[in-house]
């Protein structure tokens, strides 16, 4: 049995208690402020689930958890310096194709509850709550933030990132043998480095799963396959899969994402982490509200990023 508890969730739980006409005595107040310090630990507990975005793409929390908007620089072009002499006003400039936008930030939140019955049938029994409800709403916080990575929300102007108006899309000859899907891939690298003039490099690339089986296919005539030469030729690539690059449009497009993998370059950014506050009573059960804020994906940099569509 749990037996810890935060004193102002035990505050909270008998200044509401008393607000409703509620009866508890102590025990009960106590009983129930340890439960719920066990379901937010247990939902704390659990590391990002099967949302593709939050292991794909760099995850920050460089904004204050009270602002509602940011100002970002967005760079389509990486500028170079070079060689002058003593004196010279020829400078070049880095910033031509630099700008600002300003970018939200957007709440999330859910809750979860437990009714009075609920409560004293595991005080009797001296069980612990089962934490799957609190654990459901971590994930289901961690859901939305994975589905406005990938998809965006329309009803509230967040652009997904296929909706992202400056990252090239390179449209695909199709992946019908191994050796297009490499030669692809490799022009995608290349593309990148040529496009930031050599600053920056691929080094992940994102494939939806059911490609994989191209690219494991074995070469003729030799024990290796098309991934393995294409990462001895381009080292220091990561891979991942993600489900949500089996369908990026709703019309059965698949695609490819290759890009550098920087905090730099773009992020999601997570002022607030999820987090749940004090119980609320709420008629016959306790109401636990959980919440957190993301601005989605931020693209700093889109020239570091390249989507290969309808492989």
């Amino acid at each position: 049995m749990h037996e810890r508890y935060d004193e102002f969730d035990l505050e909270t739980i008998i200044a509401q208690a008393m607000a409703r006409g509620q009866r508890m005595d102590e025990g009960q107040s106590i009983f129930l402020a340890r439960q719920l310090d066990y379901l937010k630990t247990k939902a704390y507990e659990v590391e990002y689930g099967p949302m593709s975005a939050l292991s794909i793409f760099p995850v920050t929390s460089e904004l204050p958890d009270d602002v509602m908007t940011f100002t970002y620089g967005v760079w389509d072009n990486v500028g170079m310096a070079k060689v002058i002499a003593d004196y010279s006003d020829d400078l070049p400039s880095v910033d031509a194709n630099y700008r600002e936008e300003t970018g939200r930030i957007y709440r999330l939140g859910d809750s979860y509850h437990y009714s009075l019955d609920e409560l004293k049938g595991a005080q009797r029994s001296g069980r612990d709550l089962n934490a799957r409800k609190a654990t459901a709403a971590r994930k289901a916080f961690d859901t939305k933030v994975n589905d406005l990575v990938w998809l965006g929300d329309a009803d509230h102007q967040i652009l997904g990132l296929f909706q992202q108006p400056n990252i090239p899309v390179v449209p695909s000859a199709g992946w019908d043998t191994p050796g297009a899907a490499s030669d692809e891939l490799s022009q995608a690298v290349t593309n990148i480095a040529t496009l930031t003039m050599g600053n920056h490099r691929a080094n992940r690339i994102v494939i939806p799963p059911s490609a994989n089986k191209i690219l494991s296919a074995l070469i003729p005539q030799t024990q290796m396959t098309y991934l393995d030469l294409f990462n001895k030729t381009n080292p220091g690539i990561t891979w991942e899969q993600a489900y949500e690059l089996e369908d990026i449009d709703g019309s059965g497009t698949k695609a490819v994402l290759v890009f550098e993998f920087d905090a730099d370059n773009l992020s999601i950014e997570i002022p607030e982490q999820f987090n749940q506050l004090p119980p609320q009573a709420r008629n016959l059960h306790w109401q636990v509200p959980c919440t957190g804020k993301t601005t989605g994906l931020t693209v700093y940099r889109p020239l570091t990023v390249q989507v290969i569509s309808g492989i």
